[in-house]
């Protein structure tokens, strides 16, 4: 077996919320949707979950350039047998033998010491949250990043080694029941039914959220003195004092579409086609 190469930055990536979706035993109208878009992953509790568009070309184009770790809330049997099944279906193997995989048990109370939240800029509050993600456990400060949809995750000291992503993916059953007959039956695919409705491109933004992390993960990487500064410096908007997003800002998921191009021959309109052409 060849050992893989250590790269210089750490990349931690939340699951619930921003690798899974829509958690259920049954294969509802939008899970039947997305079976083969580009897939459903399962755990070992039976539950399948929605993952968001490109993720195989995002995670191949992660382990080019981080080494990829999880830390999830989730309890470790669980965590494990859904990043086993991910792994699988991306990589053509279950074996992850160099993939740090953190799960509730690994996580810091912190509901009793103030000094482990945040205070960021003139936000008059702080991130407050009964439990952190302390990412030392993976990876020096220095070089680890974590992605996740939740702030009150962040461990005092450790805010600008973090990528606010999106978070909850759109309501499709929401969508898809402005649609449906009285008795029950949808005439429309859930694509004609957004595109049909007029649905904004920014309703659709948190399912292309990969393209925005890889976007704003190439744009820190620019940076002159390292990835951490610049992902700070992106983030954090020194005038106001105050940390921010951009994840209505387009360009940042046209510059991640062009990157995870590179990872696969058929990425292009292979989910919303009609949405699509707004990243090209």
């Amino acid at each position: 077996m060849v050992k893989k190469t250590i790269l210089p930055y750490n990349l931690i990536l939340d699951l619930d919320e921003v690798l899974l979706h829509h958690p259920s035993k049954e294969i509802t109208l939008p899970h039947q949707f997305f079976l083969e878009r580009p897939f459903l992953v399962k755990d070992t509790y039976g539950y399948n979950y929605i993952v968001p568009a490109y993720l195989p070309e995002f995670l191949k184009f992660a382990r080019s350039r981080f080494n990829i770790a999880f830390f999830s809330g989730g309890d470790k049997e669980r965590n494990k047998s859904v990043v086993q099944d991910i792994w699988k279906k991306v990589f053509d193997t279950n074996q992850l033998e160099d993939v740090p995989i953190l799960s509730r048990e690994d996580l810091t109370p912190a509901d009793r010491f103030d000094e482990l939240h945040p205070k960021v800029g003139n936000d008059p509050f702080r991130w407050y949250g009964n439990y952190k993600k302390d990412i030392t456990k993976v990876g020096k400060l220095d070089s680890t990043i974590l992605v996740d949809d939740d702030k009150s995750w962040v461990l005092k000291g450790q805010v600008p080694n973090f990528l606010k992503a999106p978070g909850f993916i759109f309501n499709l059953e929401e969508f898809i029941a402005k649609d449906t007959a009285k008795e029950g039956t949808c005439h429309h695919t859930p694509e004609e039914c957004l595109a049909g409705k007029g649905c904004e491109l920014d309703q659709l933004l948190e399912f292309y959220k990969l393209l925005y992390i890889t976007g704003i993960l190439d744009k820190a990487a620019q940076h002159d003195a390292n990835v951490i500064e610049g992902l700070y410096a992106i983030q954090f908007d020194a005038e106001n004092q105050q940390f921010e997003n951009h994840m209505k800002e387009i360009a940042y998921y046209k510059r991640g579409y062009s990157l995870l191009s590179g990872f696969s021959s058929e990425i292009a309109s292979r989910y919303f086609p009609r949405l699509e052409k707004h990243f090209h």
